[in-house]
């Protein structure tokens, strides 16, 4: 065997569609090796890193490998004094966002819905706030990919769709964000794009509100818009 002493674990996974795997190729020599020091390419953007690197360098008067060693502890010591960590990344991050996405205070709603023309009746409107029912949570379940799981087994589906969609307390809509930088060297949020990978269960949830929702978007989204509808498109409109 190439790997005689790999192990694999199956790790369970409550937010995401597909169970992780963990595996250790030779636990006994990764318990016993220490932590190996690897340069991080974002040191070079932070501001006293050369500053580090040619003190190290100048002051450590032994060979190239000692000078090294020394460039090596002065780095790690630099770190974890001057680099902003991991949790303090993600706080800075989830206030940003937190604060975008987080009412004012401000209530102006009446003033604007005095100038939005009404499009739904009071039928419709009826109909888009009663109660989900068995039918659309087997229709949405039909209409999913093949290879998709909804996570949860059994005749259990249908009642955990329906207790989320009628008022339950069920707590579904977390999701895995990435950012992807808009520029080379990024120091700001801003400077980030957020990409967000939603559950199956989220999407299935809002695959049932958009059924809902299809008889009436005509009615409530203008024909000359490029988006929103199905079959059109930004080309159709040069």
């Amino acid at each position: 065997m190439t790997f005689p002493e790999a192990t694999t674990y199956h790790l369970n996974s409550i937010m995401f569609d597909h169970l992780p795997l963990l595996m250790y190729v030779r636990p006994s020599y990764w318990e016993k090796r220490k932590r190996q020091f690897l340069f991080e390419e974002m040191w070079t953007i932070v501001e006293g890193c050369q500053e580090t690197i040619t003190h190290a360098l100048e002051y450590e008067h032994g060979t190239v490998v000692e000078k090294l060693k020394a460039c090596q502890g002065s780095l790690w010591t630099w770190n974890n004094e001057q680099c902003t960590s991991i949790e303090s990344i993600r706080i800075t991050f989830c206030d940003y966002f937190q604060g975008l996405f987080t009412c004012n205070g401000l209530n102006e709603s009446p003033v604007v819905t005095e100038v939005v023309k009404l499009m739904i009746t009071q039928a419709q409107n009826m109909h888009l706030n009663q109660a989900f029912l068995q039918e659309e949570i087997e229709t949405a379940l039909r209409q999913m990919f093949p290879t998709k799981s909804p996570r949860v087994d059994g005749d259990d589906v249908v009642d955990f769709y329906l207790d989320v969609l009628n008022g339950g307390t069920k707590k579904v809509n977390h999701t895995l964000l990435t950012l992807i930088p808009k520029v080379d060297k990024p120091t700001k949020v801003t400077e980030f794009q957020p990409i967000s990978f939603c559950m199956v269960i989220y999407k299935m949830i809002c695959k049932i509100i958009v059924n809902r929702l299809k008889p009436i978007m005509p009615l409530i989204i203008l024909e000359f818009q490029s988006t929103f509808l199905s079959l059109h498109g930004v080309m159709k409109k040069i």
